[in-house]
């Protein structure tokens, strides 16, 4: 699956909203002659990155100066947004979860893979926003919670054990967190992942979310 085919152009709210995300100028990102701009604030994952929008490329730099192009890439992320005030009832019925559930949370966490938690471990307490789960009888099938990120719109982290997979409990839980991110007043809840979580994109195509960029998390190399 390539993420490109689900591309779509940001609207001008949204270029603002990707511009706090970067610590960028809003302003910058409505220029669309512009192949690179500069961060000046704080900005949700450190160096530099390659954008691509549906139709150009634009480099992100917190250095000062002309940016130099040689680089090799650390990973490729991908970024959806979405309007909560059109997120979708969920199909499941689902169950908010508080700060006195943490045992229940730790024993969903236990029954998922390591290498799950490692790319997504929502949760509940401290600075939790919320957190929706479907339910299977006493334990947690799947669990979405809506995180505040240093910088832009909050991201919700999803996960389903391996045995609940395919079965709509990721969607649900997803879907009922965004309702209620839309009842706090929150108008715009990302989803990020990355290119090779299939799965995840196509999550968040089932709720709703516009993607609107492939960041490529790029390390410099030295000038030769």
């Amino acid at each position: 699956m390539d993420p490109r085919d689900f591309l779509q152009a940001p609207s001008d709210a949204e270029l603002m909203a990707l511009g706090e995300c970067w610590g960028v100028p809003g302003d910058d990102l409505l220029d669309t002659g512009r192949a690179w701009v500069q961060a000046l604030g704080a900005s949700d994952a450190l160096g530099p990155r390659l954008v691509e929008f549906k139709d150009r490329v634009l480099a992100v730099y917190p250095e000062s100066g002309q940016p130099q192009h040689r680089w090799t890439e650390r990973f490729l992320g991908v970024r959806g947004f979405i309007d909560t005030r059109l997120a979708t009832t969920p199909k499941r019925p689902t169950q908010l979860l508080h700060d006195t559930d943490h045992e229940l949370v730790a024993d969903f966490h236990q029954r998922c893979p390591a290498s799950d938690l490692a790319a997504a471990k929502p949760r509940v307490g401290g600075d939790t926003i919320l957190a929706s789960a479907v339910m299977a009888d006493d334990h947690i099938a799947a669990m979405c919670s809506l995180l505040p990120t240093p910088a832009g719109p909050p991201e919700v982290s999803v996960l389903t054990t391996p045995q609940d997979r395919g079965t709509g409990c990721a969607t649900a839980a997803e879907k009922a967190v965004l309702i209620g991110a839309a009842r706090l007043g929150i108008a715009i809840v990302q989803h990020r992942t990355i290119a090779q979580d299939a799965p995840s994109i196509l999550l968040s195509q089932r709720c709703g979310f516009r993607l609107l960029t492939l960041e490529h998390i790029v390390k410099p190399l030295p000038a030769s």
